[in-house]
């Protein structure tokens, strides 16, 4: 009612004699209303008055019955009145108080990437194997050089515990040393293998029983960790059995290979380099990569080795290594030694030693892949 009645107030610019005459049809107002309220469209076509009216000025136009006074009109274009972002943006310039049309911008898509490389950027928590198993597939470039070299295609990565020897004794020492400076029992080799697969404070809580207590296991790590440290910069790295010759194969072959640290970056360079391996190495993931779980180190090592994860082999000795390779859409080896061939009958194939692993036995891991 308020509107109704400021629209059929007469502007005192526009002293129009269209209010006065009779014969003007009051539906004709009320549909062309209805039209400016359902279009937002404020036409500056001129009516022509129905009825034969004798006023000197017959012809008007229907924007002053809902024109603001206090602002000057706005001419529109009639070339943009099909244009749904044109007439929106008509709509709110001579309308400010009417609604905003319903035809407005579609949203935007969620859960999508900004290109076709963008899950190669994600960070660790955020990678999909299945992305990156569609996102690196070989070009057609890439096809014609695998061609010739078809074990080229392939990835393999190394967890750090199967490529050294004496990872064990080297704990060992530490933790002997950590009993004898605080008192406690010595823990024997078999306690000391499991223990190199969790955390200190679990290992000291739960592996070898010697505190309950939160605040003295924090002690007992953090002496740990120091002593560990020293001891690892002094010990000379020998590499495992029959691994400086895999690795040199698979070199040989252009076969991309990645070593899967826990360690910082400077440790495993040192390690590598005091081992001879350094040099076989075409990419390392360490602790300066931020991964926290196995399945993250794995994703991350298929992105700096540029191979799809079904195209890739994880050489593990743990159930839980081969468990994280499934995981991730790769294939996994079982080295068997640290825990028995059963443990790990989930693995592709299970081996005793780096000397069993040939070129043939390489391809039958990927045998049942549909070459694509």
């Amino acid at each position: 009612a308020a509107f109704c009645s400021r629209s059929f107030r007469t502007p005192p610019s526009c002293s129009c004699a269209l209010f006065h005459c009779p014969s003007f049809p009051v539906a004709f107002m009320i549909t062309h209303l209805g039209m400016v309220f359902a279009t937002a469209l404020l036409p500056q076509a001129p009516i022509h008055l129905l009825g034969g009216s004798s006023c000197s000025r017959d012809v008007r136009h229907a924007r002053c019955l809902v024109d603001d006074y206090d602002e000057p009109p706005v001419a529109l274009n009639e070339h943009q009145l099909f244009l749904d972002s044109a007439r929106d943006a008509l709509a709110e310039t001579a309308a400010p108080g009417l609604t905003r049309s319903a035809r407005a911008t579609a949203p935007a898509l969620v859960d999508t990437y900004a290109d076709f490389y963008a899950p190669l950027r994600q960070s660790p928590g955020q990678l999909r194997a299945s992305d990156l198993d569609e996102v690196l597939q070989p070009d057609h470039i890439e096809r014609l050089r695998f061609s010739n070299n078809p074990l080229e295609a392939y990835g393999a990565l190394f967890r750090w515990e199967v490529v050294f020897q004496g990872l064990l004794e080297l704990n060992l020492r530490a933790w002997i040393e950590i009993a004898d400076r605080h008192g406690l029992t010595h823990p024997d080799s078999s306690d000391v293998q499991r223990a190199m697969g969790m955390r200190a404070e679990r290992a000291i809580q739960q592996v070898f029983w010697w505190t309950d207590d939160w605040g003295r296991t924090r002690e007992l790590a953090f002496d740990f960790y120091e002593l560990y440290a020293r001891i690892f910069r002094e010990h000379k790295f020998q590499p495992a059995e029959g691994a400086e010759q895999w690795l040199d194969v698979l070199n040989e072959y252009r076969v991309p290979c990645c070593l899967c640290s826990r360690l910082d970056k400077y440790t495993t360079q040192l390690a590598a380099e005091s081992a001879g391996l350094d040099h076989l190495f075409q990419a390392v993931v360490c602790a300066e990569d931020d991964v926290q779980t196995l399945e993250e180190t794995f994703l991350v090592s298929f992105v700096k080795i540029k191979r799809p994860p079904s195209r890739c082999v994880v050489f593990d000795d743990e159930p839980l290594g081969v468990t994280a390779a499934h995981e991730v859409l790769a294939k996994a080896v079982g080295l068997v030694g640290k825990h028995a061939g059963y443990e790990l009958k989930h693995a592709e194939k299970r081996l005793f030693g780096f000397d069993d692993m040939t070129l043939m036995s390489m391809r039958e891991i990927f045998s049942e892949d549909i070459t694509r």
